[in-house]
């Protein structure tokens, strides 16, 4: 992925990071509150 701002790409790849995160921690959680 090359894009001319450096900064632009952290955002997305903080943004990336964050949603694979929450998406990991709904998938671990669904478990124990639909129990």
């Amino acid at each position: 992925m090359e894009s001319p701002s450096k900064v632009d790409d952290e955002q997305w790849l903080a943004y990336w990071i964050l949603y694979s995160f929450i998406t990991l921690l709904e998938m671990l959680a669904e478990p124990v509150l639909y129990w």
